[in-house]
C-alpha cells in the first residue's frame, strides 16, 4: 500500500482541484514553494492499493467518511490499457481517494504469497461487497459506462446506483463532444475557458505516462465534488445498475471497446 501526496509541484499548470480543494487558487502545480499551501487546500489523503490489499475495512473507513461528512455519493473513475482494459478504479470521497490495481502483478503475487486466482477472487468480493450487495452510497463517474463494463467483464463485479456524469450535461451541451459535456459540468465550480486544455489533459483516461495516478485521483476526486455542484440534477439522474446481469449475458455483450 503506498500513500501518495497528490499535492507535490509539478512544474505546469494541470490538476485542476475544485473550489473546495484549493480556496482562492485554481491553477495548482504551479511551483515548489506553493507545496505546503496545496497540502493544506487540497486536503485529501491519497492511496494506492495493489489489488491483495484491498480489504472490506480498507474500503470501509472511505465509505464511513463519506457518511459522516453527509455525502450521498462516491466519486469513481478507471484508468485504461492501450486495450481499453480496466487497469485501475479510483474511489473518492470529499478528503479520501483510494486507488486500487485490479490485476495482481508478478511481484505482488511473489510478495504476498497467494496465487492470482485467490487474490483476484478476495478482490471480487471485497468490491461486489462495496458496489453492489451492501452498497451504501451512490456513486459518480465522467466514465461511468467503461467502469461498470469493464467491472463487469473483466473481473466479476456488478455495481449499482451509478451515474454517469455527461448525462447531467445542459441542454446547450447536448449534442457536444464529452469533453465539451464535462467542462460544462465544472463551469459552476468556478472553471473558465482558460482551464479548458489543463481540464482536458487532467481528464485523460489513459493509463500513461508518470503522471496518470495524478490524473486518475484528480477525476475520482472531481466526479465526488459533482454532488455539490449539480445535486438538483441528480436527483432524476439515471442509475446504471449491473447487480442483476449473469455471466450468460456478459457472453452476448462482448468485450468493451
Amino acid at each position: 500500500m503506498k500513500a501518495m501526496a497528490d499535492s507535490e509541484a509539478d512544474g505546469h499548470r494541470r490538476y485542476l482541484f475544485p473550489e473546495q480543494y484549493v480556496s482562492s487558487v485554481r491553477c495548482m502545480c504551479l511551483d515548489a514553494d506553493t507545496a505546503n499551501a496545496r497540502r493544506t487546500m487540497i486536503g485529501l489523503n491519497a492511496t494506492v492499493m495493489e489489488a491483495h490489499e484491498a480489504t472490506a475495512s480498507g474500503l470501509g473507513l472511505l465509505f464511513k467518511r463519506a457518511t459522516k461528512s453527509g455525502k450521498q455519493y462516491i466519486g469513481l473513475a478507471g484508468a485504461y490499457d492501450q486495450d481499453g482494459a480496466l487497469e485501475f478504479l479510483s474511489l473518492s470521497s470529499d478528503t479520501q481517494v483510494l486507488s486500487i490495481r485490479l490485476s495482481p502483478t508478478p511481484e505482488t503475487i511473489l510478495s504476498s504469497k497467494r496465487k492470482p486466482e485467490i487474490i483476484k477472487a478476495g478482490l471480487r468480493k471485497v468490491l461486489n461487497q462495496k458496489l453492489a450487495e451492501g452498497a451504501t452510497h451512490k456513486f459518480l463517474a465522467f466514465d461511468a459506462d467503461r467502469i461498470a463494463i469493464g467491472l463487469f467483464l473483466e473481473f466479476d463485479v456488478r455495481i449499482k446506483g451509478l451515474i454517469h456524469l455527461p448525462s447531467l450535461r445542459p441542454l446547450e451541451y447536448k449534442n457536444t463532444d464529452s469533453f465539451n459535456a464535462n467542462f460544462s459540468l465544472f463551469k459552476s465550480g468556478g472553471f473558465t475557458l482558460d482551464d479548458r486544455e489543463d481540464l482536458r489533459a487532467s481528464l485523460d483516461y489513459t493509463y500513461f505516462g508518470e503522471d496518470f495516478m495524478k490524473r486518475l485521483h484528480f477525476r475520482a476526486s472531481s466526479a465526488s465534488y459533482m454532488q455539490n455542484l449539480h445535486k438538483d440534477e441528480l436527483v432524476d439522474s439515471t442509475l446504471l445498475d449491473t447487480s442483476t446481469l449473469s455471466r450468460e449475458v456478459s457472453r452476448e455483450v462482448g468485450p468493451p471497446v
